[in-house]
């Protein structure tokens, strides 16, 4: 049986036009995306929202251990990094000297430093069809998964021995072996995250794991975040105002919390959950 979260959530940003890609750095500032308008942000102790960079479009975000934050940015058609001194630089444009087959979306590290991004394509009569592309430690882009209905978010497990791929309108969560070369194999179904009561499409968007292996899944047109525990089954909703649940992550002073990001409301959400979240990548 699914439980509904009953504890304490807030408001700790708002008034965006479209909030994505959370992701806490080391010192414990959360950084998310305002998409539509171009803009990386970052919340300071003071608890107000300030700009930390522009770019295109930024979307999916995820720190390095040396502090820089990687940014997909789909609005520049790119994978993007940001240093802590607010210097862009742009880390991959193409894959094998054509441009990527979509545009990217969201961004993962592998314990390795290796890097696996999606890049869904539109518009709708395509398919959605969309890759999922590795960026090595040396800068090499290869293509890892192909043919994907939209392609989202995208983790990779406490070992690194799986990778986990939002499929959005496939209504699944993927699950895919990684080898030591870094391809996948074996790509199958782990959960099935469709809400079959909302009359639209929906599915799994931005996602994140706890230290005890269970999956946060944002489900973009459900309002609504899901755990998915390792057997692949659903067991806790964690409800949120406004529908477009983009993107989750943990943090706080004991990264026992977890942020949503809402992108109709332009919001992000805080839970205090008590479970830990996994450790960020590095050393």
């Amino acid at each position: 049986m699914t439980e509904i979260f009953s504890g304490r959530i807030d408001i700790v940003a708002d008034g965006q036009t479209f909030a994505e890609g959370p992701s806490m750095d080391a010192a414990g500032y959360l950084y998310f995306s305002d998409t539509r308008a171009g803009k990386l942000l970052r919340v300071n102790d003071d608890g107000v929202t300030r700009l930390f960079a522009e770019l295109e479009g930024p979307n999916g975000t995820a720190f390095h251990w040396n502090g820089d934050i990687y940014v997909a940015d789909p609005g520049g058609e790119r994978v993007a990094r940001v240093t802590p001194g607010g210097g862009i630089y742009t880390v991959a444009t193409t894959c094998d000297g054509e441009p990527f087959e979509g545009t990217p979306n969201d961004i993962t590290f592998h314990p390795s430093g290796a890097i696996y991004f999606t890049a869904p394509q539109d518009p709708v009569e395509d398919g959605h069809r969309g890759p999922v592309y590795r960026i090595d430690p040396t800068g090499e882009v290869t293509k890892v998964i192909e043919g994907l209905q939209y392609p989202n978010g995208v983790n990779v497990d406490a070992d690194g021995s799986h990778l986990y791929v939002a499929e959005s309108y496939a209504g699944e969560i993927k699950i895919g072996d990684i080898q030591p070369d870094g391809s996948i194999t074996d790509l199958r179904t782990f959960a099935n995250v469709a809400d079959d009561g909302v009359d639209i499409v929906n599915g799994a968007d931005g996602m994140c794991f706890d230290a005890e292996g269970n999956l946060y899944a944002a489900n973009f047109r459900a309002a609504k975040v899901l755990r998915v525990n390792p057997a692949g089954q659903i067991d806790l909703e964690i409800r949120v105002e406004g529908p477009m649940v983009t993107n989750c992550c943990f943090g706080g002073p004991d990264f026992d919390q977890l942020y949503r990001t809402e992108g109709t409301l332009g919001r992000v959400y805080r839970a205090d959950l008590g479970i830990k979240g996994l450790a960020l990548f590095g050393p």
